[in-house]
């Protein structure tokens, strides 16, 4: 088959999970070895890899850390402290689960005995993380999107001219506008 001038490096792929990125690699590779150069990732292994390059792009440290569920729980531990709060009315796991659905403007979940709190807690959580130089998995992808608007996206969309996204109809809206921000700066979308 003729590959009508498009180089495998020019393609990118975005899959939901590491499972599925694996399948979608060896099938890529094993069909055709010159495929090897196509660039396969989850929505947060793009995130990583492009903004440990051009975190100076949206004020990023380079070194910046992926927060897991411990480091989740000492920040809530410390915004606890800060705000004089009882740890015991909201477990520290139900208060990151809360502000996850603050921060992703899901605010009907959340118990209007808290609510009103929810900005302090949610601004403070945020300014400790990032003093910290931690990312949460959301995070990711909201710097990913900032990146593709900075000028840093010309320079990936000079690299990378196509994109597959498996299961397209299965995106969130912050996974939506991560794909629509590639087509705003001139990457072709294939959605399967």
């Amino acid at each position: 088959r003729k590959n009508k001038g498009i180089k495998p490096w020019e393609i990118l792929v975005i899959s939901f999970t590491n499972k599925v990125k694996q399948e979608i690699k060896a099938r890529l590779y094993l069909k055709n070895p010159f495929l090897e150069g196509v660039e396969v990732h989850t929505f947060h292994t793009f995130a990583i890899k492009y903004l440990k390059i051009y975190a100076d792009y949206v004020g990023l440290p380079k070194n910046f850390m992926i927060l897991d569920e411990e480091g989740e729980n000492t920040l809530v531990e410390e915004v606890y402290e800060r705000l004089q709060m009882d740890k015991k009315i909201i477990k520290i796991r139900e208060m990151v689960r809360l502000i996850d659905l603050y921060s992703n403007n899901t605010h009907s979940e959340i118990p209007d005995s808290i609510l009103l709190e929810m900005p302090k807690i949610s601004e403070l959580y945020s300014e400790i993380k990032k003093s910290r130089g931690y990312l949460s998995f959301d995070d990711l992808l909201i710097y990913a999107n900032l990146l593709l608007h900075s000028s840093a996206g010309s320079v990936i969309s000079s690299k990378l001219k196509f994109v597959m996204v498996d299961e397209a109809q299965d995106l969130n809206d912050t996974q939506f506008k991560f794909v629509s921000a590639l087509q705003k700066i001139g990457i072709k979308n294939i959605l399967l």
